[in-house]
């Protein structure tokens, strides 16, 4: 038997290394904790439909006050709050799920564990994840088709139809605002804008320096332009001829005329 075919060890003759067997499945998994926005968007929905369903009242009817009107859809909408009832209750169970592994496995293992097992061998991931994805539009919608038919006095497919209607009629005064926000806050961009563009650009400064002893002459200088110029000592001191400062004094200089 070559070394290849060994079963003791590998083929350089080193041991074979131990078979780890798969870890035994944990005991103090818990649910992964949520945070407050998850706990409490969909709460918060079904408050705002019902105070769009109080508010629809008062604003069809003067008299009645908003006292009155949240008393009577309390019983005429008592669906809305039993909603909102199963979802602090489904929230409470998240909660312990959160904090005891003893009540999170018996719940995901021994009572949705079943479900949950064939749902991965029927579907793949993103099959599942498309199907919750459509449901929940779909409540979410016949949620918004069941409140515009309280409001408008109507059957939910009626409703869904009618509302468009509704939203097309009251879109002049949505525009209006919108364009007033929108006006608004371009101003204060711009404003800021040109702040930030005034900020941003670079000072111009002079400076001077003495000439040297040799040239006798001064020298300004500036951020992007240099100009020399003749003193009154080297054009007193050289005297010129001709009427202009020699070259040596200032060379590239505009020509003056000697003062005499």
């Amino acid at each position: 038997m070559t070394t290849t075919d060994s079963v003791d060890g590998l083929p350089d003759g080193s041991p074979m290394p131990p078979v780890h067997e798969p870890p035994p499945p944990r005991t103090d998994v818990t649910r992964k904790r949520m945070s407050i926005w998850d706990r409490t968007r969909l709460l918060l929905l079904l408050v705002l439909l019902f105070m769009i369903i109080v508010w629809a009242q008062v604003a069809d009817n003067p008299l009645i006050t908003f006292s009155d009107a949240f008393r009577i859809q309390t019983h005429e909408s008592q669906w809305l709050i039993w909603l909102a009832g199963l979802e602090v209750l489904r929230q409470l169970h998240f909660l312990v799920s959160e904090r005891s592994s003893r009540y999170h496995r018996f719940w995901s293992q021994k009572v949705f564990g079943g479900t949950d097992r064939a749902l991965k061998r029927r579907f793949s991931d993103w099959t599942r994840f498309r199907l919750a994805r459509l449901l929940k539009i779909v409540a979410f919608v016949a949620l918004v088709a069941v409140v515009a038919a309280q409001i408008l006095q109507t059957s939910p497919i009626l409703a869904l139809f009618e509302a468009p209607a509704l939203i097309w009629q009251a879109a002049p005064l949505i525009l209006q605002l919108a364009f007033a926000f929108f006006f608004v806050a371009f101003q204060f961009i711009g404003l800021f804008w040109l702040l930030s563009r005034v900020a941003s650009t670079p000072t111009t400064r002079t400076t001077s320096r003495p000439a040297s002893r040799t040239s006798g002459a001064r020298t300004t200088s500036s951020r992007g332009s240099g100009r020399t110029s003749c003193s009154w000592r080297s054009r007193r001191r050289s005297r010129p001829r001709a009427g202009t400062c020699p070259a040596a004094c200032c060379s590239g200089a505009r020509p003056e005329r000697a003062r005499r």
